[in-house]
């Protein structure tokens, strides 16, 4: 054998073991496809057989050619032999279709069965399956139309037509095999590449269900709000279960365990009994909870079959998880989705399904949120409260806004206002309440509408309130303070009652002597040399909880008496010296996250502020634990702002001065008003407090350094008095669980002059957001094909169904037999059609025949 005859032979045998292979892996898959198929009667696929008529009527009854004495016989024997392979063409054809006519009906009466998957065409094979239809019509007709035009004798005409039609079909057949069936069956061989055995008819189930009951479950639809449409579903479909099952009932807003009833009667009863609340877990977090409820009761199920080897244990129940939901999304919280879609996973068993009662196109009007001018006031001060509102799928039309403020005879109007709200943008309203009187201003913001969701029609609001701070500042002369006092509490506004601080201005030698209780802030102004009894007690002071301020900004400092161990034990730095700037230096105020700074962020900058100059300062070396708030820009990053924790309290330093003594600029920027402001703030804790609160946060309050607290009642918006307690050196005292909306009021159990604060809880804005989920959201939760979602009862058991006992074939089927009916039918009625001769053109006859 030649070496190019042994190299075609090779690649012809490479060829063959490749399509052998290739073949072998297909008819695995498809043996692997069909043994999940199942049917509701197996014993009908018997009459397949039947098949077998079609193909005996075809060898025993096919038509015979007749024979006619004719003298053209030469034309004739031609015409024979076209008509023949015609014939054979038309009869193998009207063969196979009343082959796939028997079949089909057999298949169809058998009602076969697939494990769920999603069997539509994707918009690609839909686009390959038009395609090929469109290419074999044009190419059929191209064909016909160009054998017309030649002119070409009729029986020639019907033999190429015949064999067009067959070349047609088998060519059609090829492409979808190809570029529709073959696609088709390898995805959806990759959705069933572990598909659940099909469930018994009498399996029982052991099902969750799971509800929503969170504050947008309230929202009203046909007067029954989302809840209600949620229960009303579940208790008719209890009644589809098989005998046996068993159901456990969890809601949103119980991070407890999931149990499984007793019988159908006790989890109809939980379910009757269902209310929503304010404050609701993630449903992701949920979903996890009855997963592994279900992972639990199946290992202990697994576990009471002893007797049976571990490997061949079987679970008795179908496990199932029924979601009742309106679909929002802010039910949900995405860090949950890698745990939750994991969990699903390594549970392939679980089957999920989510009941969608929301609403499509909500309407509402909502108060968003409320903010306070500040949340703790000083009494008879002004408070204003502004009101967000916003709308979903209404026309700007006006609303109403009322504003309550609490009082002993109960919520007392303080005024009222009619606004438009608008869609796009929502509105905003501002109400004004002067003279405030302590110790809580607790109130809510009313908006005066009927829309489906009456939860987020109104906002609870409450301000501590408390009496003026008292500041207390020592200087060698009043100049020194002269400054700082004016920015604190200016004389028109402290004449007028007006000022945010009361401020004392006492000398040095008195400063041991003073009660420093009284006062929130302490504030050294360049005080030369405090005694040690003086920093004795400014250290017991600020232990206690009390904020010292000390400004440098003399030449007459003792360096020696701050760094003396007394001082030191609160001070953050260490004097070294002090020092001129060279050239124009300034605070860098550049890392506005401080408390004491964050202020100028809001404004804007501390721009002015960072324009004044400063020329002279000390020289300092922050001590361990101390931080530098603020420094200088003198390429140096000398400290300027220095703070350092003590005890309960604070000490902060500023290297340079607060008065116009030629040591710097910064008395003379408006924006030292602020800082000042904010200093006292930080220091005395006057603004630390929240009092505001969403449903399901933990209240953290402060506690008054000079009213301690051991034991207190807390009183709820569903008017339950709740003890509690508190640590004896505790700062703050935290409420853990805030479920209700509502003012909550918190009051001590001493009786004598008991400390009483307070807060508000509301519910989450997020209740008021109807953005749903779609599918690409549930897949990142459950992962894809592994839930179902059903808007209604005739729904759900349909898709319940097909989860449990596999995807009902008979409509493919009867779609498949009627197709194949009509084409049978067809295929007969022109079998036979007689055959019309066309105009010939006549053929010249040779001379001499």
């Amino acid at each position: 054998m030649s070496p190019h005859a042994a190299g075609r032979q090779g690649t012809k045998v490479a060829l063959m073991l490749r399509m052998r292979a290739t073949l072998g892996t297909a008819a695995r898959r498809f043996v692997r496809y069909n043994r999940n198929m199942t049917f509701a009667h197996p014993w009908l696929l018997g009459f397949l057989g039947l098949i077998a008529i079609p193909i005996i009527l075809h060898f025993l009854l096919r038509q015979k050619p007749k024979k006619l004495l004719f003298p053209a016989l030469r034309l004739i024997q031609k015409r024979q032999r076209n008509n023949v392979r015609r014939m054979r063409l038309r009869h193998i054809w009207l063969m196979l279709l009343r082959i796939l006519v028997i079949a089909f009906l057999v298949l169809a009466v058998a009602q076969p069965k697939l494990p769920a998957a999603d069997y539509g065409l994707t918009n690609a094979e839909i686009a390959r399956l038009a395609a090929i239809g469109v290419a074999a019509v044009g190419a059929y007709f191209g064909l016909m139309h160009l054998w017309k035009r030649r002119r070409l004798a009729h029986s020639d005409l019907a033999y190429r037509r015949s064999l067009l039609r067959g070349g047609t079909g088998v060519g059609v057949l090829v492409l979808l095999l190809l570029l529709v069936i073959w696609p088709y069956w390898r995805r959806i061989d990759a959705e069933l590449s572990a598909p659940q055995p099909p469930a018994k008819e009498d399996a029982p189930v052991a099902a969750v269900f799971l509800f929503d009951t969170s504050a947008s479950m309230e929202y009203r639809l046909e007067s029954r709000t989302r809840l209600e449409q949620a229960q009303r579903v579940a208790e008719e479909f209890l009644e589809s279960l098989p005998p046996r099952s068993r159901v456990a009932v969890g809601t949103s807003s119980d991070d407890g365990q999931v149990l499984f009833q007793a019988d159908l009667t006790s989890a109809r009863n939980r379910i009757k009994s269902l209310k929503t609340t304010h404050a609701s877990l993630p449903l992701s977090t949920r979903v996890r909870t009855a997963l592994l409820v279900q992972e639990e009761d199946r290992r202990r199920t697994l576990d009471a079959d002893a007797s049976t080897p571990e490997d061949q244990r079987e679970d008795g129940f179908l496990r199932e998880i029924y979601v009742f939901t309106d679909m929002a999304r802010t039910a949900w919280r995405e860090d949950d989705s890698k745990q939750l879609q994991s969990e699903m996973t390594r549970m392939p068993w679980a089957s999920a399904y989510l009941i969608d009662v929301g609403v499509e196109r909500p309407t509402n009007v909502a108060i968003s949120g409320v903010k306070l001018s500040r949340q703790t006031v000083s009494e008879g001060s002004e408070l204003v409260v502004e009101a967000a509102l916003d709308a979903v799928g209404v026309e700007s039309a006006a609303r109403t806004v009322e504003l309550y403020l609490n009082s002993e005879r109960g919520p007392v109007k303080k005024g009222q206002s009619t606004i438009t709200v608008d869609t796009q943008a929502g509105a905003k309203v501002a109400f004004t309440i002067p003279g405030v009187k302590g110790p809580l201003a607790q109130g809510e913001v009313r908006l005066i509408s009927s829309d489906p969701l009456p939860g987020d029609d109104v906002r609870y609001f409450t301000a501590a309130v408390k009496p003026v701070p008292e500041i207390l500042l020592v200087s060698e002369s009043a100049d020194d303070a002269a400054y700082l006092r004016l920015a604190l509490a200016p004389t028109d506004l402290e004449q007028s009652g007006k000022a945010r601080y009361k401020c004392r201005v006492v000398r040095p030698v008195q400063l041991e002597s003073t009660n420093l209780d009284a006062y929130e802030a302490v504030c050294l102004i360049n005080v030369r040399e405090p005694s040690t009894k003086a920093w004795d007690a400014l250290t017991k002071y600020v232990s206690a909880g009390g904020g010292l301020a000390v400004f440098l900004g003399s030449p007459r400092i003792e360096s020696e008496s701050y760094n003396s161990p007394a001082a030191r034990a609160i001070l953050p730095v260490e004097l070294l010296a002090q020092l001129g700037f060279r050239g124009d230096v300034f605070l860098d105020l550049q890392n506005l996250a401080h408390p004491i700074l964050k202020k100028f962020d809001e404004l804007g900058g501390a721009g002015e502020l960072t324009a004044s100059n400063v020329y002279r300062h000390w020289k300092t070396l922050p001590v361990e634990g101390a931080t530098v708030i603020a420094s200088y820009t003198d390429g140096r990053e000398t400290p300027a702002l220095v703070e350092r924790p003590f005890g309960q309290g604070r000490t902060v330093v500023l290297t340079t001065s607060v008065d116009l003594g030629g040591w710097s600029e910064i008395p003379r920027s408006w924006q030292f008003v602020v800082l000042a402001d904010q200093m006292m703030q930080y220091l005395g804790r006057v603004g630390e407090g929240v009092y505001n609160y969403s449903a399901g946060e933990g209240a953290v309050l402060p506690l008054d350094r000079r009213k301690p607290l051991t034991e207190y009642l807390l009183r709820t918006p569903a008017l339950e008095q709740l003890p509690g307690k508190v640590a004896a050196d505790a700062r703050f005292v935290t409420i853990d669980k805030t479920p209700q909306a509502g003012p909550y009021e918190l009051e001590g159990t001493e009786t004598k002059e008991p400390y009483i604060t307070g807060f508000s809880v509301n519910v989450p804005v997020g209740e008021s957001d109807f953005t749903r989920l779609i599918d690409a959201d549930l897949e990142v939760y459950f992962g894809k094909d592994r839930y179902r979602v059903a808007k209604d009862l005739g729904t759900l058991q349909r898709i319940v169904t097909t989860g449990r006992k596999g995807e009902e074939m008979f409509p493919f089927v009867v779609a498949f037999l009627i197709a194949v009916f009509v084409g049978e039918h067809l295929a007969a009625n022109f079998f036979y059609e007689a055959e019309q001769a066309g105009p010939a053109t006549p053929r010249r006859q040779p001379e001499g025949a």
